[in-house]
């Protein structure tokens, strides 16, 4: 089985290699949730541009 994973990180400056670093350890340490297109899509169309995202309970 093959998996494609797309992840999207925004900075508000160019980051550095360290900056990168540092955010993608941070979300390997805190967790994730999986989320199928679908899911995604709706909860991008719910919350918008320039709020935080949902919170998973």
């Amino acid at each position: 089985m093959t998996y494609k994973i797309n992840l999207t990180m925004e900075f508000r400056t160019r980051p550095t290699k360290r900056d990168v670093e540092d955010k993608l350890f941070n979300l390997l340490r805190d967790g994730f949730s999986l989320q199928r297109k679908e899911e995604y899509e709706k909860e991008k169309q719910i919350v918008g541009k320039g709020q935080p995202p949902l919170q998973k309970v």
